[in-house]
């Protein structure tokens, strides 16, 4: 069946028309004729698959990735710059259908300049291959393993050291996960910042290996070696928190001018030159003003909270993770920043608890795809802090966030950060302001 693709989908897709009914068919993209089968036939949409590309885009490309039907990295086959400018049309065409957003509102792409080898962490399942423990992927929507020989997208010397670790897993006959007995290593992640590298084994009811351990260790750069325990079906990757089986307990960095460190488990931005300009960008949006008090809700280990100490008397962080909440602390004493400190609870639940005894002047939030609790909202729709700068990776949560927080802030303008190329990712950064209506 032939079908004209018309735009791009949240998730990377080419979306076209049959019958005026929306076909999403991953792998096409925008202005291309198309032959597709339909493989599903839903209620109020269809889901095509690729047969032939009948008539290119003109920004079609080669793809350099070798991996085929991965799915993670969608747009690998369009031209960057055509890449970036779909994702803002993404972003103009999910603001405006949850939120009512203008496209006037809606600034550039915050470009990627470094369109491969720009990702600083792993997560990469584990499976046996040819009696072999090989890093890989499921594809999408299945339990087919794949595993891949090397990803352009991954930082060279993160995939330097992660067939190095391959290797020593043949070396030392590491077994996969068997779902059956609960034992056997489940996952590989490995981060790697300023030359140093972490190592996290997620594993069954494994007691590691110690010679493996210290192989590991042996490599240059290795900071230290972890273990999480995983037993629970589904897609998390952590299970129990990690436990350092040998190493420092941190990586320590320096990223953006501050001297900081963080745990296995802790989050920070994958694209680490993105990153600085995103942080700038959040910095950008606040200053010009004073505040006594800003709120950093999901602070993770701190960065922003520690980026933008010199606008505020007193900087408040707020994080689930009990050993982000540490890096974030001990980094703040590493910088001898004083005036801001980070607490370990449910964000919703500890700005409650803050605005029982302060007024909030700013509040900055980077959640999970999840986006904001309804009571992280209601409390600050009823709290009503000057400044709101929400920091998103998810336009459809997003988008729903900012319908609620509507009723009292303005949509002052939105940036979007291509922080993952070649993927359908955007990470999106809001400024909203409090209505002159509301001056309380």
């Amino acid at each position: 069946m032939k079908t004209e693709i018309k735009k791009m989908g949240i998730n990377g897709e080419g979306i076209g028309y049959i019958n005026k009914k929306p076909v999403f068919v991953m792998g096409a993209f925008p202005n291309e004729l198309v032959d597709i089968e339909i493989v599903e036939d839903k209620k109020t949409y269809l889901v095509g698959e690729l047969k032939k590309v009948i008539k290119r885009s003109t920004s079609r490309v080669h793809k350099l990735c070798k991996v085929e039907k991965c799915g993670s990295c969608a747009l690998m086959g369009l031209h960057a710059k055509e890449q970036a400018e779909q994702k803002r049309k993404v972003v103009c065409q999910a603001l405006f259908k949850y939120a009512g957003v203008r496209v006037d509102k809606i600034e550039r792409m915050q470009y990627n300049e470094q369109l491969f080898h720009y990702r600083n962490q792993i997560k990469m399942p584990l499976q046996e291959v040819d009696g072999a423990l090989k890093c890989g992927l499921f594809l999408p929507n299945s339990n087919v393993f794949t595993p891949v020989e090397y990803c352009v997208v991954h930082e060279k010397a993160l995939e330097e050291v992660r067939q190095k670790i391959e290797v020593l897993f043949e070396k030392h006959n590491a077994k996969g996960y068997n779902r059956k007995t609960k034992k056997g290593l489940r996952t590989l992640v490995l981060r790697h910042l300023n030359g140093k590298y972490q190592c996290t084994l997620v594993t069954g009811n494994e007691v590691l290996d110690m010679k493996l351990v210290d192989d590991i260790m042996s490599i240059d750069g290795m900071v230290n070696v972890g273990q999480s325990i995983n037993t629970l079906p589904g897609g998390e990757v952590f299970g129990s928190p990690v436990k350092i089986i040998k190493g420092e307990e941190y990586l320590p960095f320096t990223f953006d001018g501050l001297q900081l460190q963080i745990s296995n488990q802790s989050f920070f931005q994958l694209n680490t030159v993105q990153a600085k300009k995103l942080y700038q960008g959040v910095y950008d949006m606040l200053k010009g003003e004073h505040y006594h008090t800003i709120v950093e809700a999901y602070s993770g280990i701190g960065g922003i909270s520690l980026k933008i100490a010199d606008l505020a008397d007193e900087i408040i962080g707020v994080e689930s993770i009990p050993s982000a909440v540490n890096n974030a602390n001990d980094n703040a004493r590493r910088n001898s920043i004083n005036n801001v400190t980070f607490v370990c609870n449910d964000a919703g639940k500890e700005i409650v608890e803050i605005t029982k005894s302060k007024q909030i002047d700013a509040v900055v939030v980077d959640p999970p795809r999840t986006g904001l609790s309804d009571e992280f909202i209601d409390c600050l729709l009823q709290n009503k802090p000057r400044k709101i700068v929400y920091v998103s990776c998810n336009l459809s949560t997003l988008g729903k966030n900012l319908a609620k927080l509507q009723e009292v802030y303005e949509v002052k303008k939105v940036v979007p950060y291509d922080m993952f190329s070649h993927t359908a990712h955007v990470e999106t950064v809001v400024l909203l302001s409090k209505m002159n209506t509301y001056k309380g």
